[in-house]
């Protein structure tokens, strides 16, 4: 049983820290630095909070959209699938499994903007 802070919550503290009292001293030469340091705190901090529902989410799609999958429930083995299937050209005639596709590749895409750089889809939705 873990009773301490979680990891997630660590890498917070830390990120503030870096963030709010070393940078701040930090020589002019040295702050890019300190900056993508602080950036892979943010986006790993991300990661840890968003990418278990993500990950459900994007398993839940590709099993729905590859029904004759038998590549089990393996996310990397199941894209590849998929991968396969659209360099076929399997889905470039209109029918409701593209439209499908669609969906949930833009569902992913977004998800992984959410983790990388929310920054800018807020700025794309305003």
């Amino acid at each position: 049983m873990n009773d301490g802070p979680t990891t997630q919550n660590l890498l917070a503290t830390a990120l503030s820290v870096l963030r709010e009292d070393i940078l701040p001293g930090v020589a002019p030469e040295q702050k890019h630095e300190v900056l993508m340091i602080a950036n892979a705190m943010a986006i790993a901090g991300r990661q840890i909070a968003l990418a278990p529902e993500m990950d459900r989410r994007e398993l839940k799609n590709l099993l729905n959209l590859l029904i004759e999958s038998n590549s089990g429930n393996n996310i990397n083995d199941l894209n590849k699938l998929l991968i396969g299937e659209i360099m076929k050209l399997a889905f470039d005639l209109p029918c409701p499994r593209r439209d499908k596709i669609y969906a949930h590749l833009v569902e992913t895409t977004l998800g992984k903007l959410e983790i990388s750089n929310p920054k800018y889809l807020k700025s794309t939705s305003a």
